[in-house]
């Protein structure tokens, strides 16, 4: 009797340590959910799915390739108007981090509601860079992190370097949509700012603008260009628009062989564009260069790390085109910064255990001080943070065309 109350207690003593041993093994999957605040509804839904797709397949990653197990939910149902409610819903599914992409209003109230409340960690998409002040209220909230590099930060440091690619260019005027939203408006000034204020350069700035509502404004316009001689052209306008600009442009003789630097982004409609027009230099500084930057680095069989790279990029977009039932392959800057924002996620995850013992993430005051000092392995490239604020910045491309020729040009984006 004694011998067998012996093993009955060997036994239940060994269970206990292997149950122990199993629940502490690192070999066991990490659970963490993470919640999605974008729109599922409404006239912004495009863009919570593009988000949740590409979350999708950072997941996907993360978990086939981690001993991590991450799960995804999102408010059902939600337009993305009404911040509090997203935020409620979210708590009610117990999410451990937030990814947050969503409309200049919302995102100004979820910074608010974040400033006046605790939030588990929140990742802020590139959307937030054009509309926040990041030395004001952002940077009173440690727990937010801004990913992303915005439009206006890649103009920027386009015009930085078309200017230095051309260094007689003394004059140039920017064209710029006055009937658009702010923008475009904000483009203008951003060049206008810009190319004002380089050092070592004296670069002489003038504004035309024009109406896309207007009639017959193309050529009217490209008149007034003509007579001001320029050295260079910035044109702040929309799709249709640029390119019938850059056509007249090609067609006066006056400013045929002038450079030209856009503020929107090149697509895949440009390719037609760029064959008609072969003998334009044309600068485009964009996000969505990141994929013309992967065909052209595809076409280089000596670099095989930037193969290989391209290879992702058109295999995640091929897949983001496919799960949103898109006609034609198309990339998606929502969904490669949801995607990076996964990654980021699993990085500050992983390292949660510290040579000081269990260090619990989530509730540090600025979670991401643990990976501050690290980089983190995205879609397009390696991930930094900015050293000046609360931000982590991907790789970023600027597109050049020139006679029928394409170069990419990696944008230095950490410079203040």
């Amino acid at each position: 009797m004694a011998r067998k109350i012996c093993e009955k207690f060997i036994y239940m003593a060994t269970l206990v340590i292997v149950v122990i041993f199993i629940f502490s093994s690192p070999l066991i999957a990490q659970d963490l959910k993470i919640g999605l605040l974008v729109p599922s509804a409404g006239p912004d839904q495009s863009l919570g799915e593009q988000v949740k797709a590409g979350a999708q397949i950072g997941i996907k990653s993360v978990n086939k390739n981690s001993d991590m197990n991450f799960h995804l939910t999102w408010p059902k149902d939600w337009d993305g108007m009404d911040v509090k409610v997203g935020l409620e819903i979210l708590a009610e599914y117990g999410v451990d981090a937030i990814i947050v992409d969503l409309g200049p209003s919302a995102t100004k109230e979820f910074v608010k509601l974040a400033n006046s409340q605790r939030v588990t960690p929140a990742i802020l998409l590139s959307n937030g860079h054009s509309i926040l002040n990041l030395n004001s209220e952002f940077s009173k909230n440690e727990s937010i992190l801004q990913f992303g590099g915005s439009d206006e930060m890649l103009f920027r440091s386009g015009l930085k370097k078309w200017v230095q690619d051309y260094p007689n260019l003394e004059s140039v005027v920017v064209v710029y949509d006055e009937s658009t939203p702010s923008t475009l408006k904000l483009g203008e000034e951003i060049a206008r700012n810009t190319l004002m204020s380089l050092s070592n350069r004296n670069v002489s700035v003038n504004t035309i603008s024009f109406s896309s509502k207007g009639k017959s404004y193309y050529k009217d316009k490209i008149d007034e260009v003509v007579e001001k001689k320029p050295d260079g052209i910035a044109l702040v306008a929309k799709y249709g628009d640029r390119e019938n600009f850059i056509r007249g442009f090609r067609k006066n003789r006056q400013t045929y062989n002038v450079p030209i630097i856009l503020s929107g982004p090149i697509d895949f409609s440009a390719i037609n564009f760029i064959t008609e027009n072969g003998g334009a230099s044309v600068y485009y500084g964009d996000v969505f260069g990141d994929i013309f930057w992967s065909y052209v680095r595809a076409e280089q069989p000596d670099d095989l790390d930037s193969k290989k790279l391209a290879i992702r990029i058109n295999e995640f977009s091929k897949r983001v085109t496919s799960e949103l039932g898109w006609n034609s392959q198309a990339y998606s800057s929502a969904a490669v910064d949801a995607y990076n924002a996964v990654q980021i996620f699993a990085k500050i995850y992983h390292r949660r255990d510290s040579k000081n013992g269990s260090i619990d993430t989530w509730q540090a005051d600025n979670p991401w001080e643990l990976v501050k000092k690290e980089h983190v392995i995205g879609l397009t490239g390696t991930l930094r943070f900015s050293p000046t604020w609360s931000s982590m910045i991907p790789p970023s491309h600027l597109v050049v065309v020139e006679k029928q020729e394409m170069e990419v040009l990696e944008l230095d984006l950490y410079e203040k």
